[in-house]
């Protein structure tokens, strides 16, 4: 299921980001580099807009094999639901990273919950 090997490669990432980081606030310290980059470094936010789609297009080819394969409801609009699914990461990690409460199992229940509801 693509869901387990995504939230598995964020856990992979935040483990070698932490390895690096060396410190227990790192996530926070990610978003305040991202933060501070956004307004000093010129061209970045249109390198973030780059990603970002990327990350939003992969969502929307899973989400559309997923429902071509009956595995989704046929009624689910896939933009919207890729933006939700995409969204609960982003937003997720940027919470808890904040109070350095980032939980594995917690992020995973996430998107279980909302691929239960799209699920065929």
């Amino acid at each position: 299921m693509f869901i387990l090997n995504y939230v598995d490669g964020v856990m992979a990432t935040k483990k070698s980001f932490f390895e690096i980081a060396e410190q227990s606030n790192a996530i926070l310290s990610y978003y305040n580099l991202i933060n501070n980059a956004l307004v000093y470094y010129e061209g970045f936010k249109e390198k973030v807009e780059i990603l970002l789609g990327q990350e939003l297009v992969v969502w929307e080819k899973v989400l559309k094999l997923a429902k071509e394969s009956g595995e989704i409801k046929d009624n689910i609009h896939i933009p919207s639901t890729a933006i939700v699914l995409q969204s609960i990461f982003h937003g997720y990690s940027y919470m808890r990273g904040m109070m350095n409460n980032f939980n594995h199992n917690q992020l995973l229940d996430l998107y279980l919950n909302i691929y239960d509801q799209i699920k065929a």
